[in-house]
């Protein structure tokens, strides 16, 4: 039975895998219940036999889970768990077995890494990593009787006898793995944290499954009877589970896609400002300037020529500039005026404004003095 549901989660996990670049059609944020199955594991005192360590026994266990979505990579989980562990090993030269019944609750957290950061939302498989807290009750019994209501008897030679050690008189007998007797445990609740890590399949816009690994860390040494001052008793789980999501999806293929290209639309910065082109009042600033909050080129003197390319960091407020930020004199707005105007040409300071302030001229008389002698004879 145990090589069955083994193949059963093994062939889930290869089908699960061999549909990861698939593409799902819906994002589903509702709450949700699943239902599941899985094999339990033990790890205690009791794993050492003759110095060999590890869990050599595993047991069908049973689940009933509610799912709360957080935000589409974050759900909240509560679990009603139903386990059973059975185990036999050597204690103090003591050949001990125990099988207990847990019967517990736990509640905890997972987040999913198909979020589109990890995976693409749009994956039909998802792997999710979690963990939480719960406590179970611990219903724990021992074989310690044959079916004849007598002890056993376990003989260095690794054979079960009708009568002690040496005793010739004794036929071999064998245990019933009937577990009759209680074991003496002091707290019958134990409390526990756990680690999860699993796959999510999503197999219709309500129906999921998952397939997971669980360990849980109890609290209590009291699992198997056996308590030792410096090892506390663990348990995992490996499962498969059924979830049925109740409610019609949070967003459909094309509403996603829509919600991903708006993303782009409203994060752009085509002038790489550091603004994105919403909130950017100044939408071609050059690259490399620095800006305010706006998008906008700094102005620290306020004087409408940006930081960058501004030759007079400290212009007097109120001032009349030029294109790199300088201030000009009156004499020389005058000749701006006057050059704008039409107004220069036989100016008694035309030569003398000329030599001084060529700058000014440029564009209005490249060429020679012609042009205002000209004007000067008509």
């Amino acid at each position: 039975m145990k090589k069955f549901y083994l193949l059963i989660l093994t062939s889930i996990t290869f089908s699960a895998v061999g549909q990861f670049n698939a593409d799902y059609k819906y994002v589903t944020m509702n709450p949700a219940l699943g239902f599941g199955l899985g094999t339990s594991n033990y790890y205690g005192e009791l794993n050492n036999v003759d110095g060999n360590s590890g869990a050599k026994a595993s047991s069908l266990g049973l689940h009933l889970q509610y799912f709360h979505p957080i935000s589409p990579s974050v759900y909240g989980r509560a679990s009603l768990n139903y386990n059973n562990l059975s185990h036999w090993g050597i204690d103090s030269g003591e050949v001990r077995n125990f099988h207990s019944t847990l019967l517990g609750m736990d509640v905890g957290g997972f987040y999913r890494l198909d979020n589109d950061i990890v995976f693409s939302s749009q994956k039909t498989l998802t792997v999710f990593v979690g963990g939480g807290f719960g406590a179970t009750y611990v219903n724990a019994k021992e074989d310690a009787l044959d079916e004849n209501g007598l002890p056993y008897n376990y003989w260095t030679d690794g054979s079960i006898r009708s009568t002690p050690q040496d005793d010739t008189t004794g036929v071999l007998t064998y245990r019933d793995y009937d577990y009759e007797t209680d074991l003496s445990i002091e707290k019958k609740v134990a409390p526990y944290v756990y680690l999860e890590v699993g796959f999510g399949l999503k197999i219709t816009q309500n129906l999921s499954a998952n397939l997971s690994y669980k360990h849980s860390f109890m609290f209590s040494d009291e699992l198997d009877g056996v308590v030792s001052s410096n090892n506390k008793d663990r348990f995992d789980y490996f499962n498969v589970t059924a979830i049925w999501s109740f409610g019609e999806p949070a967003y459909t293929a094309d509403e996603i896609e829509r919600n991903r290209e708006a993303e782009v639309i409203d994060d752009s910065d085509l002038d790489g400002d550091g603004v994105r082109d919403l909130d950017d009042l100044c939408a071609k600033t050059p690259y490399g300037w620095e800006v305010d909050i706006t998008g906008c080129p700094l102005d620290a003197d306020g004087d409408k020529v940006p930081d960058a390319i501004d030759k007079e960091a400290d212009t007097p407020s109120g001032s009349v500039v030029n294109e790199e930020g300088v201030a000009l004199s009156d004499e020389e707005i005058e000749i701006i005026y006057l050059l704008q105007t039409d107004q220069m040409a036989g100016h008694e300071k035309f030569e003398e404004w000329r030599t001084t302030y060529p700058e000014l001229f440029e564009g209005y008389y490249s060429k020679s003095s012609s042009n205002a002698s000209e004007s000067e004879e008509e």
